[in-house]
Parts: C-alpha cells; sequence; structure tokens
C-alpha cells in the first residue's frame, strides 16, 4: 500500500474531522511508536493519523517525516511540518525554516524561513533538534555550507549577528557554540563587504572557558581539544603572552584528557625542556600512550627517540611497527627509509628497501628530497636516474618545498655537469629560480636557507644566465647578506668576485693580491674555489706566471673535492704543463672528475682509451664517449663514431637522425674533410626530421640537438659551396632552421642574414636582435660580440654604448679578439663610460695576441694602480634656506663619481628625503647599491639597511630602471667600482 499521491486527502481529513478523533488521541501513541521502530511506516501513520487529528505538534512532526523521507513528497511534508511548528514544536521548525531556505524556486518563502529557523534556535529545551538549529543558523549568517555560493541569501548574512548568538549561547554552557568561537576569532571571517578580522585574544578567552566546561562528546571537543589549542597560543604568544610553562600545564591537560595532540605536544616539550623539566623517561611514557592508542607520532618520536641514545635497531623497530599497526604512515616510511640509506649497527643498509619505502611516501616532502638524493647518486639496486631526480625535485618545489627549490637552484649554476637532471638554462627557468631564491632569502625564520639563497643569488648575478645579465654589485651585495645571515662563505665569495674582475681586466697582481689575502680558512668548496681561481692567476702570461704554484693549488683544490680541479690537473699531466707528464697520473685525475660528473673529462677519459697505447680499450672509450652524449655534450655522438673501423658507413643502411648528424660533422672536422659524404648525411639526418614531423612523433632533447647540428653544417656547405652546389637562399633556410632548434651557430648565422638582408632575406633588426641575445644568453662568443657590436653602431637597434660595452667585454673575456679591439677603442675613447687608458692598452695588445699579429711575451707592461682612490669622511649636510636646489647634490655626485662612498650613501640619502631637491626614489636605490659595495677589506663596510629600506619602496617596474640607472652610474665611477 502506497502514501505518495494521498498527502492531500490525509491532510483534508486531519482539518475536517479532527474534533470527531479527539477522544482517541492519546490511545495510539505506544502503537505508532512500536510501528516506527519496525519500519512499519503504513501502520505508523494509521496511529498516527488521530493523535495529528486532535493537535498533536509531535504526530504532525512525524507525519511530515514519513511523508518526506520514506514517500519522498516534500511538498505533502511542508503542509503537515508547518502545524506542528506553529505549535512550537522545534524539530518541525527546522526543517520548515531549512526547506523554505533551501527552495530556490521560491524567493518569497526565504524570510519566512529565516524566522522559523530563528524560532527553532532559540527554543529553551537542550534537544538535539534545538542545538542543530543553533548550528545552523550561525551557517545562514555566516554564509557557510549548507548556505555557501547563495546570492540569493546574501542578503540575510550577518557576521556580526552571528558572533553575537554564538557569545549568547557558549556564555549559557553550550561547547559547541564556545568552539566555534574560538575558531572564528583565530581566523577571522569575510561576509559580503562585512570582515571581522582575526582576534587571538578572544579565542584565547573562549578557549580558557572551554577547559572549564564540560566535555560536549568525546575529550577532543570538550576540555582536552580546548587545552590544546589554549597551549598553542600560549607557546606562539598568540592573542596572550608567550608563557611556556603556562603551555606545558595546558599540554599536560590535553593529554590527560586523552587529547593524541595534547600528549605529543607535551612528549615535545619533557624532550626539549621547554616549559618544564626535561624528562625523557615521561616522554617516552607518552609516546607510548600515543603508540598504543594507533597515533602515528608515537611510533615516529619514539623511534626518533630511540635513534637518539644510538639504538638504531630498536629505533627501525619501532618505525616498522608503526607501519604495520597505523595508518598516515609516510613519516614512517621516510624515517625508516633514512635509516636503511645510511646503515648503522643492527641496521644493514638497504638501498631498495628504501627506495620502496620513498616511493610510497609520496606526501612526504623530505621523502620525495631523500629519494631525488637517492636517484642522483645512485646506490647498489637502485641505479641512478638523473631524469627521475629532476622530476622529484620539481614536484616538490612546485608544493614549495624550500629544500628542493634550493637543491634545483643549485644544480642550474652547476654549468659544466650534465644537463640532464637539472633545469634547462632559459629565461624561463632563470626568472623561476630568481624567484625562488629570493623568497627563500626573504624567509626570517631560517636563516641559514636564507644565507644559502643570499649566496645562490650572488653566484646567479655574478655568472648570469639567459634572461640576466652578469651584475657584480647585485652578487656583492647577496654574498654580503649571506655574511650577515651566518653563512660564512659570502665573504669569501664577496672578495672572490673582485679577484675574478680583476682575472677578467688582466690585473693580474691585484687578483692574486685579493686571493692570497683568503688565506687557507672557511668552506671547503670556497678553498677549492679560490684556490682554482689563483691557479689560473698563476697559468696566464704575466711576469708572475708561476706553473708549479698553479699545479699545487690544482692539487689542494681537486683534494677539497673540486670535480674542476680533478679534471685541470689531469689535464696537466697529459700535457706536461708545470707538471713532468704522466699518463697514468692523467687518467686518475681525469676518472676522478668524471666519477663526479664533470662532462669535459669524459671526452678526454675517451681520447685516452682510444688512443694511449698502454690503455687502449675501445670498448671502455665507446662507455665514456656514450656518457658524453647521454649528458648533452654534442661531440659525444662524434666521438662514439669516430671508433667505427670501416672507412665508411653505408649510407642507405643510416637510419639514425643522430648517426646522420654527428657522423656527418666528425667528416667535416677530418684533416681532410670529405664534404661529400658529409652533405649527404646531413641531408638524411634532416630527412629524418621531416618524417618525424609527418608522424606528429617530437624529437627527443639529444634529437633536438643533432638536428640543429645537422643545418647549421649544412647551411655552411650551401654557402660555400663545398660537396654542393653553393646556394645562399638554401643555406638561409637551413640557417632558420638551425636556429629554430636552438642550435647557437644557427641563431648567430640567421641572425646575421637578417641583419644585412643577405640572399634576398627581408631585413629584420629587432629579429636578429632577439637571436643573438639567445645565442649570447646560451655562451655563444660571437653571439656576445654581434650583440655588444649592434650596440655600438645603432643601425638595428637604438644605440647603447653602456651595453656595448657590457657584452663585448663578455666575449673578449671568452678570446674573441674582434671584441677586445672594438672594447680598446671604447675604452680609449670614453663611449659608453669614463675613459680608461690602461684598460683600453691591455684589451688592444689582446686583440694583437689573439689575431696573431703580437706574441703575448712582447705586449707592452700597463701600470695599473693597485688600489682604490682615498675615501674622504664626507657628511650629508641639510642646507639653509638660502641654498639651492641641487648644489648640495651637484657636490654629493662630484664627489661619489670621483669614488667616494660616503659621499655615495650621502646621495641616496638625500635623494631618499628630498634633500636638496625632488625626492628620487629610483636615483636613491642606484646609489645605495653602489654605496653598498665593499670593494676593498679596509674600507668600511656601509650595512645595507639603507638599500633594503629604499627597496621596500618600490614598484618591480622602478626596481627595473634603477638597475639600468646603477649600469650606466657605474661606468663613470673607477675602474674599481663597475
Amino acid at each position: 500500500m502506497t502514501f505518495r499521491g494521498r498527502t492531500g486527502r490525509l491532510t483534508c481529513s486531519l482539518l475536517l474531522c479532527g474534533a470527531a478523533l479527539l477522544g482517541t488521541a492519546q490511545a495510539g501513541w505506544p502503537e505508532a511508536r512500536q510501528a516506527l521502530a519496525a519500519r512499519d511506516y503504513d501502520t505508523a501513520l494509521f496511529q498516527l493519523r488521530p493523535l495529528a487529528a486532535a493537535g498533536d505538534a509531535e504526530a504532525l512532526f512525524e507525519m511530515g517525516y514519513i511523508t518526506e523521507q520514506v514517500y519522498e513528497d516534500l511538498a505533502g511534508a511542508l503542509i503537515l511540518y508547518r502545524p506542528a511548528a506553529e505549535r512550537g514544536f522545534g524539530a518541525a521548525q527546522l526543517l520548515l525554516g531549512f526547506h523554505l531556505l533551501q527552495d530556490r524556486a521560491a524567493p518569497t518563502s526565504h524570510a519566512e524561513g529565516l524566522t522559523w529557523l530563528r524560532r527553532a534556535a532559540a527554543q529553551n529545551a537542550n534537544s538535539k533538534d534545538t542545538l542543530f538549529a543553533q548550528e545552523v543558523l550561525p551557517d545562514l549568517l555566516l554564509g557557510a555550507w549548507p548556505f555557501e555560493g547563495r546570492p540569493d541569501l546574501a542578503r540575510f548574512q550577518d557576521a556580526a549577528e552571528a558572533l553575537k548568538l554564538l557569545e549568547g549561547w557558549a556564555t549559557a554552557g553550550d561547547t559547541r557554540a564556545a568552539e566555534r568561537l574560538t575558531g572564528l576569532y583565530r581566523t577571522g571571517v569575510t561576509v559580503g563587504r562585512q570582515t571581522i578580522r582575526p582576534d587571538p585574544q578572544r579565542a584565547a578567552y573562549w578557549l580558557a572557558q572551554l577547559t572549564r566546561l564540560p566535555a560536549a562528546s568525546a575529550a577532543d571537543s570538550g576540555q582536552a581539544g580546548a587545552a590544546f589549542r589554549l597551549a598553542e597560543q600560549h607557546e606562539q604568544g598568540q592573542g596572550v603572552p608567550r608563557d611556556l610553562k603556562e603551555a606545558a600545564r595546558l599540554y599536560r591537560l590535553a593529554a590527560e584528557g586523552a587529547n593524541r595532540d595534547g600528549m605529543a605536544a607535551l612528549a615535545r616539550l619533557l624532550e626539549t625542556g621547554q616549559g618544564l623539566n626535561a624528562d625523557l623517561r615521561e616522554a617516552e611514557q607518552w609516546l607510548t600512550r600515543l603508540a598504543e592508542q594507533g597515533d602515528p607520532r608515537g611510533f615516529l618520536n619514539l623511534g626518533r627517540l630511540v635513534e637518539g641514545r644510538g639504538d638504531w635497531a630498536g629505533a627501525a623497530q619501532q618505525y616498522q611497527q608503526g607501519l604495520t599497526r597505523t595508518s598516515g604512515q609516510d613519516a614512517l616510511e621516510v624515517a625508516l627509509a633514512a635509516l636503511l640509506l645510511t646503515g648503522q649497527p643492527g641496521v644493514p643498509q638497504d638501498a631498495p628497501r628504501a627506495a620502496e619505502l620513498l616511493r610510497s611516501a609520496t606526501a612526504d616532502l623530505r621523502g620525495v628530497n631523500l629519494l631525488a638524493d637517492l636517484y642522483e647518486r645512485g646506490a647498489p639496486g637502485v641505479p641512478a636516474d638523473l631524469v627521475q631526480a629532476l622530476v622529484l625535485r620539481q614536484g616538490a618545489a612546485q608544493a614549495g618545498d624550500l629544500t628542493a627549490r634550493l637543491r634545483l637552484s643549485e644544480r642550474f649554476l652547476w654549468a659544466d655537469t650534465a644537463l640532464v637532471g637539472r633545469l634547462a638554462p632559459s629565461p624561463e627557468n632563470t626568472a623561476k629560480v630568481q624567484g625562488w631564491l629570493r623568497a627563500a632569502a626573504g624567509q626570517t625564520a631560517n636563516r641559514a636557507a636564507a644565507g644559502q639563497a643570499h649566496y645562490l643569488l650572488g653566484r646567479l648575478f655574478q655568472e648570469g644566465a639567459p634572461g640576466l645579465l652578469k651584475d657584480a654589485a647585485a652578487a656583492s651585495d647577496h654574498y654580503r647578506q649571506a655574511a650577515a645571515t651566518g653563512d660564512g662563505r659570502g665573504d669569501v665569495a664577496a672578495q672572490r668576485l673582485l679577484a675574478l674582475l680583476a682575472y677578467q681586466d688582466r690585473r693580474y697582481a691585484q687578483a692574486v693580491t685579493l686571493l692570497e689575502g683568503l688565506g687557507s680558512g672557511g668552506f671547503s668548496g670556497e678553498l677549492a674555489e679560490n684556490a682554482l681561481l689563483l691557479a689560473s692567476v698563476y697559468q696566464a702570461d704575466w711576469p708572475g706566471r708561476n706553473l708549479a704554484r698553479a699545479a699545487d693549488l690544482l692539487r689542494q683544490a681537486a683534494d677539497q673535492g673540486s670535480a674542476r680541479a680533478a679534471w685541470r690537473r689531469g689535464a696537466a699531466f697529459l700535457s706536461g704543463v708545470g707538471v713532468p707528464k704522466d699518463v697514468p697520473a692523467a687518467l686518475t685525475w681525469l676518472t676522478r672528475a668524471a666519477e663526479q660528473g664533470y662532462v669535459p673529462a669524459y671526452g678526454q677519459l675517451g681520447n685516452l682509451y682510444k688512443t694511449e697505447a698502454s690503455l687502449r680499450n675501445l670498448d671502455t672509450a665507446r662507455l665514456w664517449f656514450g656518457g658524453a652524449q647521454q649528458a648533452g655534450e654534442a661531440a659525444g655522438y662524434e666521438w662514439l663514431l669516430s671508433l667505427n673501423t670501416e672507412p665508411q658507413l653505408q649510407l642507405l643502411s643510416l637510419t639514425d637522425l643522430k648517426a646522420g648528424s654527428y657522423y656527418g660533422s666528425y667528416l667535416l672536422s677530418l684533416d681532410r674533410p670529405d664534404v661529400a659524404h658529409a652533405a649527404q648525411l646531413l641531408t638524411l639526418s634532416l630527412d629524418w626530421v621531416e618524417t618525424s614531423r609527418r608522424s606528429n612523433r617530437p624529437l627527443s632533447a639529444d634529437e633536438t640537438r643533432a638536428a640543429g647540428l645537422s643545418a647549421y653544417q649544412l647551411g655552411t656547405l650551401y654557402e660555400k659551396g663545398q660537396g654542393v652546389t653553393a646556394d645562399l637562399t638554401r643555406a638561409a633556410q637551413l640557417y632558420e632552421q638551425a636556429a629554430g632548434l636552438g642550435n647557437t651557430d644557427g641563431l648567430v648565422a640567421w641572425g646575421a642574414m637578417l641583419r644585412d638582408g643577405t640572399a634576398g632575406v627581408p631585413r629584420d633588426g629587432a629579429r636578429a636582435m632577439t637571436l643573438f641575445r639567445q645565442a649570447a644568453d646560451a655562451g655563444d662568443r660571437d653571439g656576445k660580440r654581434l650583440l655588444g657590436a649592434a650596440y655600438w653602431d645603432g643601425k638595428i637597434t637604438p644605440q647603447n654604448l653602456t651595453l656595448a660595452r657590457y657584452w663585448l667585454r663578455e666575449a673578449a673575456i671568452e678570446g674573441s679578439g674582434l671584441a677586445a679591439q672594438d672594447l680598446s677603442v671604447l675604452l680609449r675613447d670614453g663611449l659608453g663610460g669614463p675613459r680608461d687608458a690602461a684598460q683600453a692598452q691591455i684589451w688592444a695588445s689582446e686583440a694583437d695576441i689573439l689575431a696573431g699579429r703580437l706574441k703575448r711575451a712582447d705586449a707592452p707592461v700597463v701600470a695599473l694602480p693597485d688600489r682604490p682612490p682615498p675615501l674622504s669622511s664626507a657628511v650629508l649636510a641639510v642646507p639653509g634656506p638660502a641654498a639651492q636646489p641641487g648644489d648640495l647634490r651637484a657636490r654629493l655626485e662630484a664627489q661619489a663619481v670621483a669614488g667616494d662612498q660616503q659621499a655615495m650613501t650621502d646621495l641616496a640619502q638625500a635623494y631618499l628625503r628630498g634633500t636638496g631637491g625632488e625626492t628620487d626614489l629610483v636615483a636613491a636605490y642606484a646609489w645605495a647599491r653602489i654605496a653598498n659595495t665593499d670593494m676593498w677589506r679596509d674600507v668600511v663596510f656601509i650595512k645595507s639597511s639603507l638599500w633594503l629600506e629604499i627597496e621596500r619602496q618600490l614598484s618591480a617596474e622602478q626596481q627595473e630602471q634603477a638597475s639600468v640607472l646603477e649600469l650606466q652610474l657605474r661606468l663613470k665611477l673607477p675602474a674599481f667600482y663597475r
């Protein structure tokens, strides 16, 4: 027998026939309750009908509830709820109000719904219905679930009323209202245009009240839970004075109330002795109770406690028990894996098991980093996998993990390691790394991370990166800030930077003074860097050249763990420069460098095993050449192909894009190039590129490099008419293809054609500049030279002699004779900066040496000053009313341009405070940064607080303007400040 569709008739009979049934009203309740318990709803309705007709509110509600829940007739249910609600039945008022508010099709009923909800919440009875209404009504007023996302109910939202109601109920002893108040006051709330700000003091007040109220249900939602949250506020000093003793007392209260968070926190304080006497035995007791309740933190912290006693096996047992008996196990898996990776007494090293645990602990970022470490170095049973390590680090970095971001940033700066396993050099990745490091540098709560970030930012600005020009001043700033935060590498790196600049400018004596002055103390990595640079200085051609000293320095650096030093020492033993020629010693040092991932050593080792009679082993040579190729070394494939014992490859059977590219390049590199076969091979490799394109198969990174090389090499053959008929149009097409594939030679060649309009190519100066910059960012010497030349002549871009100097100097440092010649002219004539006759002569001689017009031994000796001009003690004076605006600034700028650091600081202050003229934050920032450069250790160091104060007031656009201005200003200063 069904009820659907009969509601109207039933309601009618209740209204018309109530008087006749009144006498039998109470008689049906026992039978009705029995039928409800048996889920016999038809019998229940039969028994409830006379009760409802007699006006029994509960009977009306029960009939309405059956109608709604069992027979799914909400309209009929509301007809029954209404008279029950009017008779004051709280449950009926609650459901009637709720359903009227939920009816989106009848917005006129919403106000009535709110009225019924208010009446339900105002019931004096401490029933579950009243309590539920007291939860739902604040939800409506706050726009929370189940009323969130309801713009039609926005007019009823009122956060202040919600707080007032909750305060009243909480004052009357409602623990749930008090708990909700603590949450709202801790986080604050915004409802429409109304915002209630976080109020830790009120949160603390209600938490204190909760500790005095009886628990509503479970301990965690009553006194114990409130005690824990209040203890947190006392420990952190939020809304109440920081009081570790009170925090410890409240944590104990929470723990004794079976609150798990309280147990864990109390054990932590007992371990550290904060707020109470340290007691490891009691801490262990609480952690044991926590573990017995199945909380993984109990096992985890018990394991760490046992670990601290040196009981590694006991710790592993705790971690394993936790994994067996609890859920939420990521931290336990990581802790056990860390033990298995290191291997301790009673816990044998087991890398495969550790890797299995770490792969399972994907939500624990520490575990992700440990797994990435494992893949980077490899271990027995777990082969190295740099690609997977990179994927893991990137995921952790994306999740905001500081460790992953710092490690990725570190590897981004390792220019001599394999491209595999590190972020590829690109403007986008440069910006990403710079953003990560700036965020980490602002970590006031983690000075170690901030110091490391400042140090890495210094390296980034010192070495430059795609999309980021080198900036010695910014590098020095960051090194000093690294030192100020406790990273001892900062001071050493700052002085080494000055030595590097001196070395690059051929001021070898000054470089030696700076580097020898660093002594032998400090971090091993810094010592190795110092020794490497000093060795380079002693190997240079100048009167102080000392090859024996250079060899000893390389040994010291290699012993400190420098792969580059080991490689250079191996090369020295191969050539006999500075040390006796010794092939076995060369093999030892080159192997050490290669095992540390230093890619340039791979090729030399392969050549040793290929050509050295006493070592000849083509299989080993093939392994090292293959390693070079897999690490992204373009010549690696060419070296592999050079091992081919056949006179030629059979062209028709060649089916490998890379083989065609690199073997064609190899044929061109021979003393007697085989240009005809090279052209065929290069053409064939590009045919494979086209085949891949048509089949929508993307090229791998290796294939992309090979294809770029093929396009460029084949373009040169068409341009010169070697092995093919000369065709400049085809050459242009190939150069454009090579540029599109990222080949730096192709970028330069295609850029030059666009600049000059060669072979009918339409001139496009802007595009040419973009290509030159891409090549320069990738480290291409010719790209840097052409970029500098373009900024000098101003034909395809607005003239910028400052940038011309910058890029020509970068190219000249890397051995471009043409760039050195142009740079000498700029320095001689004072173009793009002050005249510097001494440096002009040095670079003119360098150009002649590189062009073969002059022997280095015959180069003229140029006298250079060994220290900057002395500094005065100028003091910023506020001018009187008669002073002319700008007089003070003009005087200070003249002193600053002469090299007076105090005047630089005073000038920055003048621009910042508006002294002597208008406020100019851009100029203030530029001068403050320049003044912060500690060029020599006997000069008073100007702290960075000034430029940091200005930086906080600058927009990103203003900071960029200040950087350009700073570069222009530095070029006006003595060489020591550039």
